[in-house]
């Protein structure tokens, strides 16, 4: 597991995590420490870093906050039958009748008016006004493909250049295309910009682990900002002294997991859904179903594997296995001393990168479900259902193994009577290779098995 993330050539500071026997995070030294999990492993306690901020949760099964406690203050919320989120503090929370949400009161925001969202009929955001006054604070536009190309907030409509799931530059409207506000560099994974350029000058992305930006830097290695998090993603920024900021100086909208946030509404745009990292959950249904559990709202990042998309998972394993061309360990009889006449053993370890997707769409009276095994072997099965409609689900999941060098760790000399000695060489994947291939499977995931688009939807 990753302990240290260390800079030179500008005054970052060093990042360093803690991890608990069942590899959940137990500390990061620029969030805070994580001091409980549930026996699923949900957070249930955190307290932050500057020891000025703690927040502790009493979940449910399926991961609904019963109570969430912040520097001693409790706040009581009430679930529906399908875990949509009624009330918190007496406030009622409104959805429509798809589910999704339409009324965020005070209590659930950072400043004292409610959040009013409207949503399309494929379940998008298309406005959001704060306030009970009727007006739209902003409204997003998206083209064919369902991705989001344009924001305005009434001042400025800003359009959004798309290459894939990516956002290449930001343009004012009715500028030329060639003279954008920002350009964006990627490195390997979707969600992971390392440089801006534009308005202002270069802009140097910093990240963690779970590639939540922490710094934004010049061409000097001079900070221009900070930003830091709670645990289910509400940042701070600060100036490069510490000094807290309402809102960005730099006009950076990437913050928490690399997605985009957005001031005005408290929200992160999360492609498929959008995110509210002060309820930490997402403000609709899982467009995927109920594949991932009984509760389509519940947010949980894990940091074992990615859904940029919210539509689906990878993930990265190791195993060990025998073979007969990869040393994995030998022993070696050397000097005059006697043979033991043993055979070598030979193991080798191999990362497997596994990835999931689940498509929908709708059907009378029949349920399909259609599976693609790891070989690509496809198994049917029909169950028919009463005059009902009900939403058949499409499950496809590949795997392939990620090549991997092994990284020679240990050699032990082992006397043998006489003059002689058997060498035993043990080699294992390296920390640094194990990172590397469950980068190269995440660009995997989001680069090359790209998720179907769902039937029905648009």
């Amino acid at each position: 597991m990753l302990t240290n993330i260390s800079y030179t050539g500008a005054a970052l500071g060093n990042l360093s995590f803690g991890w608990d026997n069942d590899k959940n995070k137990a500390s990061e030294s620029i969030t805070g420490t994580m001091s409980g999990y549930h026996d699923e492993d949900r957070l249930i306690n955190w307290e932050g870093d500057d020891t000025n901020l703690d927040q502790s949760w009493d979940l449910w099964l399926v991961g609904d906050w019963d109570t969430f406690t912040e520097n001693r203050s409790t706040q009581t919320r009430v679930h529906g039958d399908a875990h949509e989120l009624l009330s918190a503090a007496s406030q009622s929370v409104t959805h429509g009748v798809k589910g999704n949400m339409t009324v965020i009161p005070a209590v659930l925001r950072p400043g004292s008016d409610p959040l009013i969202l409207s949503w399309d009929l494929d379940n998008r955001l298309v406005s959001a006004g704060v306030g009970n006054n009727s007006t739209d604070d902003v409204r997003y536009q998206r083209d064919a493909l369902g991705r989001r190309v344009a924001r305005d907030d009434g001042t400025t409509d800003t359009i959004f250049i798309q290459n894939g799931q990516q956002t290449i530059a930001d343009c004012t409207s009715g500028t030329a295309a060639t003279s954008p506000t920002y350009t964006y560099v990627y490195a390997s994974y979707i969600d992971e910009p390392v440089v801006r350029d534009g308005t202002g000058g270069l802009r140097y992305y910093h990240r963690t682990q779970q590639y939540s930006i922490t710094a934004l830097t010049d061409s000097s290695g001079v900070i221009k900002e900070r930003y830091a998090y709670d645990a289910y993603g509400t940042p701070t920024i600060t100036d490069a002294s510490g000094t807290a900021r309402t809102t960005t100086a730099e006009g950076n909208r990437y913050l928490f997991t690399g997605r985009e946030y957005d001031d005005v509404t408290d929200t992160y745009h999360y492609r498929a859904r959008i995110y509210l990292s002060r309820i930490g959950r997402f403000g609709s249904r899982d467009p995927i179903g109920y594949f991932d559990g009984l509760n389509r709202y519940r947010a949980y990042f894990g940091l074992n594997s990615v859904d940029p998309l919210g539509l689906w998972t990878c993930k990265t394993t190791v195993t060990k296995k025998q073979s007969s061309s990869a040393r994995g360990i030998s022993l070696t009889p050397s000097g005059s001393g006697t043979n033991p006449g043993m055979e070598g053993i030979e193991f080798t370890d191999e990362i497997l990168c596994e990835c999931k997707t689940v498509v929908t769409t709708i059907k009378n009276c029949k349920r399909y479900i259609k599976y693609t095994d790891c070989d690509g072997n496809r198994a049917f099965k029909t169950e028919f259902k009463n005059s009902k409609t009900v939403v058949p689900t499409i499950v496809r999941k590949r795997k392939r193994q990620v090549r991997t060098k092994l990284s020679q760790l240990n050699i032990t000399i082992i006397p043998l009577p006489g003059n002689g000695s058997i060498g035993i060489t043990i080699k294992d994947i390296h920390p640094d290779d194990k990172l590397r291939s469950e980068n190269r499977c995440k660009v995997v995931c989001n680069s090359v098995w790209n998720p179907p688009r769902r039937r029905g939807s648009r």
